[in-house]
């Protein structure tokens, strides 16, 4: 089974940037400028279900396989340094990148009526951690940046079953 698909409003923000303390005080340095951010874009997976018929409408299954996510993440440093921020100068820097992970999940379909079928499925991804080093050029400013990505996911649908018609029976005598 393959799918893709990419979720409505996915960007992320916090102030400030991890990793960027003042290394004497343990303090961090960021002003409420400085910004980190993550966003998702397209993903996909391609899986293999087990199952079994609970009743003869209802099949129960679990699903697992490889999973594929677009992944970018920005950095913007205000550059109030050294009185706030980390950095000594205004920048700005997104990374992007398509992330290969593993996914398991599982779910239920109902054959409704003729070749209808409702489906609810859950999928839980796992995509390993990613480095990056923004401002590399820069190396008063240059962070390095180590992210961990899964995700969880929860589908609703409907399906219709083509029915091909029956395979011609070719008799040999």
């Amino acid at each position: 089974e393959f799918d893709i698909g990419s979720v409505f409003d996915s960007t992320k923000s916090i102030v400030g940037v991890p990793g960027t303390f003042d290394r004497t005080t343990t303090v961090s340095r960021a002003t409420d400028l400085d910004r980190t951010s993550a966003r998702l874009g397209l993903d996909g997976s391609a899986r293999s279900r087990v199952g079994f018929l609970v009743t003869p409408a209802t099949l129960i299954y679990l699903a697992g396989g490889l999973a594929v996510q677009e992944a970018r993440y920005s950095i913007f440093c205000h550059g109030d340094w050294p009185v706030g921020s980390w950095c000594t100068g205004l920048k700005a820097e997104s990374h992007s990148n398509t992330l290969l992970g593993w996914t398991i999940g599982g779910g239920v379909d109902f054959a409704m009526w003729n070749n209808w079928i409702a489906r609810a499925e859950y999928r839980y991804a796992n995509f390993g951690h990613q480095d990056h080093v923004f401002f590399l050029n820069d190396p008063p400013d240059s962070v390095l940046a180590r992210t961990k990505l899964k995700t969880h996911t929860v589908t609703v649908g409907v399906a219709y079953k083509l029915d091909w018609g029956k395979a011609p029976v070719v008799a040999r005598y």
